[in-house]
């Protein structure tokens, strides 16, 4: 049987199997005629050792579990490697039974059902641009080094630019596509692309040292790769900006730089929340504006998940 949409996510730590439980029960609660689709969550291996009893829950609520095997030589050394790679395999093992793939972040939560998310036919990509231009560049700007060599190395060249503004602080920048949330039509073969581009800034010694010298490079490699694996290769025509009712950053500036504050869930698809639940501010429900359901079920959650986990 073909479903019309998969959604996937990988965790590499139990912190990060934790949300993706949420992530999951939130999908089954407000998910509307989309509550059942299937989610997968890729793994390490050892954190299916590590946390039975999460992997159970999962399994519980109709998710599955799966292997991401990290390459070692990027394990440990460039941040969110293991991301790309399974997001790849995701897209490798669900290019036969589905039409959508949407990739996400596993600190997830839906709030509505994601009509959104469903690509029209014409369409292969749909984007949010990231959450603020912490590491991009501005569109009328000339790339800094770091952007240079990316643009040079991934074949990235001024005809293919369009422009996309930050939702946090509204800075018009070049395509950066946030690589929490992503819907593709798994045949184009975006996520397989993405690998081999970020394998190819990897290897590059300049890049590497620039990112061995800088950490933010090295946090946000993974995403600048994201563009060498769409802008070449993708017409304008076949991309979408996804509205701003999905990865809504919640408490967002409370954590980063905004301009104004993400506390409003009303007509929210999907939430981010990123390690605000770490460490929230005691009254962080009473700010929040909303049907009272979601956000008494969001209380109710957040009040029980764990902080950190290996």
């Amino acid at each position: 049987m073909r479903d019309s949409i998969v959604f996937a996510t990988y965790a590499e730590t139990g912190e990060e199997l934790a949300h993706a439980v949420l992530l999951i029960e939130s999908l089954r609660t407000f998910g509307g005629e989309w509550n059942g689709a299937p989610v997968r969550v890729y793994i390490p291996a050892r954190l299916a050792e590590k946390y039975p009893e999460t992997v159970q829950r999962i399994n519980s609520l109709n998710g599955s579990c799966h292997g991401a095997p990290i390459p070692s030589r990027y394990a440990g050394r460039m941040y969110y490697a293991g991301k790309v790679y399974a997001a790849s395999l995701a897209e490798v093992e669900v290019e036969a039974c589905c039409d959508v793939l949407v990739w996400m972040d596993a600190d997830t939560v839906f709030l509505d059902a994601p009509h959104c998310l469903m690509l029209n036919e014409a369409t292969v990509f749909g984007y949010r641009p990231v959450m603020h231009n912490r590491s991009g560049v501005e569109y009328d700007a000339d790339p800094n080094p770091f952007w240079a060599r990316i643009y040079d190395l991934l074949g990235i060249t001024g005809d293919m630019m369009f422009p996309m503004v930050t939702p946090a602080d509204e800075v018009t920048i070049q395509p950066y596509f946030n690589a929490g949330l992503l819907a593709v039509r798994p045949g184009a073969g975006i996520l397989r692309r993405w690998v081999l581009c970020f394998e190819a800034l990897c290897r590059d010694e300049m890049l590497v040292d620039m990112c061995m010298e800088n950490v933010e490079h090295r946090i946000f490699l993974h995403q600048t790769a994201l563009v060498g694996a769409v802008l070449p290769v993708l017409n304008r025509e076949t991309m979408i900006e996804l509205p701003d009712s999905v990865n809504y950053p919640l408490f967002f500036d409370r954590m980063y730089r905004a301009k104004g504050p993400f506390e409003d869930v009303n007509g929210k698809v999907t939430i981010r929340y990123d390690v605000y639940f770490r460490h929230p501010a005691p009254d962080w429900a009473e700010c929040l504006r909303g049907d009272s359901s979601r956000v008494n079920w969001l209380k109710s959650r957040f009040a029980a998940i764990p902080s950190n986990g290996g």
